[in-house]
């Protein structure tokens, strides 16, 4: 009888053991599931802000360029919209140097054009 009870209770214990064993596996599985989830947001994430300061530096080229194409058309501007341009300027640049890929000719004499307009607005005091 001792053996009877003693067999039943260690295939009882051997039975949760296995239980165990499987419930630790199932959420083993799900861990590495989730953590290969979340490395992909953080991929996607990643892949998005590249994006966004793609798309800030392309927006601050296209507006370096209209506001050179103002000056050259002889528009006068104020110090605040000089000042804004010369942010743009910054913007771009700084993405432009650390993405040597970036296609960066575009703007380079327009840059410089506006930066010459501003020097001799800001010495003959003449913003509009």
């Amino acid at each position: 009888m001792d053996i009877l009870l003693t067999a039943l209770a260690s295939s009882g214990f051997f039975s949760l053991i296995q239980f165990l064993i499987k419930r630790h596996d199932e959420k083993t599985g799900k861990r590495a599931e989730l953590d290969k989830k979340i490395d992909g947001i953080r991929t996607d994430l990643d892949d998005l802000r590249a994006e966004i300061k793609k798309g800030d530096a392309l927006q601050a080229r296209r507006r370096i360029l209209r506001f050179n194409d103002e000056l050259l058309c002889g528009i006068k501007h104020t110090k605040m919209m000089f000042d804004d341009v010369l942010e743009d300027i910054d913007t771009y640049d700084k993405y432009a140097s650390s993405h040597p890929e970036f296609s960066n000719n575009k703007g380079g004499l327009a840059k410089e054009h506006i930066k010459n307009i501003y020097l001799e607005c800001e010495k003959e005091a003449s913003f509009l």
